[in-house]
């Protein structure tokens, strides 16, 4: 199995930008709620610029939120990517969460596009129906009031014309995230729900 650094260094950077997609779950009754209601191994997924080295994501008691910082992230080196990415996977092992960091490469034009979205989204509310309308396949999840986590992070690749899924749908869950093929694998707490999201050969 490669470890995160040569990962790292299968990525193609450039002068490019890294976006880290972050999906977790633990095991409290609203994470339970949510994993069932959306059929989901994962109950939340956020999305980390890592140049600008900001999280974006949509919770449930504070809606979409922006967190500066959010990394121990000095310049990125791949090496400062590899810490930064082993300390996610170790305060969530330490919480006793699950989960998994994926990436994507975006261009500058494309990282724009994603932020502009993404700092008009924050302060909207949590989209409770975006987890617990089951069978309403007829619903824009795009609708943009108010953001269930996994459709705040679907809706801002596609403003930067990177869309994570391409079979219409009522609403974008976290699995939906999770298993895109715009995403690369790149690390994950050491639990047994992961397993299945590392690919072979990684």
């Amino acid at each position: 199995m490669l470890s995160t650094f040569e990962r790292i260094n299968r990525i193609n950077i450039g002068n490019n930008h890294l976006i880290f997609v972050l999906a977790s779950t633990n095991a409290g009754v609203g994470p339970f709620v949510i994993r069932t209601c959306t059929r989901s191994d994962f109950s939340h997924v956020a999305l980390i610029d890592v140049t600008g080295n900001s999280k974006f994501e949509s919770i449930p008691q504070d809606g979409v939120v922006k967190i500066t910082s959010c990394l121990p992230l000095p310049d990125q080196s791949n090496f400062n990517l590899v810490a930064a990415i082993d300390s996610l996977t170790s305060v969530a092992t330490l919480n006793g969460e699950t989960l998994v960091v994926f990436a994507a490469v975006v261009t500058s034009v494309q990282r724009a596009l994603m932020l502009s979205f993404l700092e008009n989204q924050v302060g909207k509310q949590y989209d409770w129906e975006g987890c617990f309308k089951i069978f309403n396949y007829t619903r824009d999840w795009t609708e943009d009031s108010n953001w269930f986590c996994s459709e705040l992070v679907a809706s801002a690749f596609a403003s930067a014309t990177i869309p994570l899924i391409h079979k219409p749908s009522g609403r974008v869950t976290p699995d939906h995230c999770a298993t895109s093929c715009r995403l690369f694998y790149l690390a994950s707490t050491p639990n047994q729900e992961c397993a299945k999201y590392i690919p072979i050969n990684s």
